[in-house]
C-alpha cells in the first residue's frame, strides 16, 4: 500500500499526508453509507452491520492509512 500510495502522490502531485487523509475519510463515507443501509434493515443485513463495524474499529483504531508513517 505504501508503494501505491508514494506513486499516486507523485503522479498527482498531492502530498502523501493528504493523500492518507483523503482516502480515510472516502473510506469512513463508505462505510458510514453501509452501516446506514444495515441499520435501516436490520434483518436482511446484520452480518453487513457486524462486518462495517470491524472495518470502522479498524479505521479508527488500527489507523491503517498511516501505519507505515509511524
Amino acid at each position: 500500500m505504501e508503494t501505491v500510495l508514494d506513486v499516486i502522490a507523485r503522479a498527482t502531485t498531492s502530498s502523501p499526508e493528504t493523500l492518507r487523509a483523503e482516502c480515510e475519510v472516502r473510506e469512513a463515507a463508505h462505510l458510514a453509507s453501509d452501516l446506514r443501509i444495515a441499520l435501516e434493515h436490520p434483518d436482511a443485513h446484520a452480518q453487513m452491520a457486524a462486518d462495517r463495524l470491524r472495518a470502522v474499529e479498524e479505521l479508527i483504531v488500527g489507523r491503517y492509512w498511516w501505519r507505515d508513517t509511524r
